[in-house]
């Protein structure tokens, strides 16, 4: 059984650690958008929004007093940074609310495209996340961000294949019932978009799907 104590070390949580909170604790719908520019450049933009009882989760097992920010500007620029995304802007419209953007210039040096999540070409985008996408992340973070995925007990990362309901119950054992449905019942909206919009998808997938994929699930466009 985790403890409490297990996730002290990550009282701000920081480095790549944020691009999976975009995903995972929240009950509002996450939303990541991928438009590549005419110039070859791929802005990258996330917003996402907690529930009161999943603030409340976080803030317990993550050790954050109730008068401290969960997330701070910096932390998550940083994060942006450290995949070298340039131009990077982040915003905390509420205690509960976090939105950020930057640009990618050099997809072949980006983080995001050696893990194999995104890829483009002159003419295609594509957006990758399953087992595979979800262990190259973790090898290439840092202590404490690993320690915000192992929070999570993603299945692929403890070396399991689960269904939905037996990851919602061993959240739910970790965490409580309502915390647990609220993070797998939340829904994940994506949105890939060519340069100037002549091609664009739209897609919006449940959180559980996506910590429970057994295999890699793509978007992509063309143009």
């Amino acid at each position: 059984m985790l403890k409490k104590g297990f996730f002290s070390r990550i009282f701000r949580i920081s480095s790549a650690a944020f691009l999976l909170s975009a995903i995972a604790f929240t009950s509002c719908s996450p939303a990541v958008n991928v438009q590549q520019k005419p110039n070859g450049d791929i802005l990258v933009s996330f917003r996402t929004g907690f529930s009161q009882i999943a603030a409340k989760t976080l803030r317990s097992i993550s050790g954050v007093a109730d008068s401290d920010p969960i997330f701070y500007t910096e932390d998550i620029e940083t994060a942006l940074k450290s995949f070298k995304i340039r131009d990077a802007r982040a915003t905390i419209p509420s205690p509960t609310e976090i939105a950020a953007e930057g640009n990618i210039s050099s997809i072949s040096e980006n983080e995001l495209s050696k893990s194999g999540i995104l890829k483009s070409s002159k003419n295609s985008l594509s957006l990758s996340l399953g087992p595979d996408q979800f262990r190259a992340l973790y090898d290439i973070l840092d202590e404490t961000s690993q320690a915000y995925f192992d929070m999570l007990m993603i299945p692929s990362l403890i070396g399991e294949t689960m269904s939905l309901e037996d990851y919602k119950k061993l959240v739910a054992s970790l965490y409580g019932a309502t915390f647990a449905n609220e993070l797998l019942n939340g829904t994940l909206s994506i949105k890939l978009s060519s340069p100037l919009a002549k091609s664009k998808i739209s897609e919006t997938v449940s959180v559980g799907e996506i910590l429970t994929l057994s295999e890699t699930k793509t978007w992509s466009i063309s143009w």
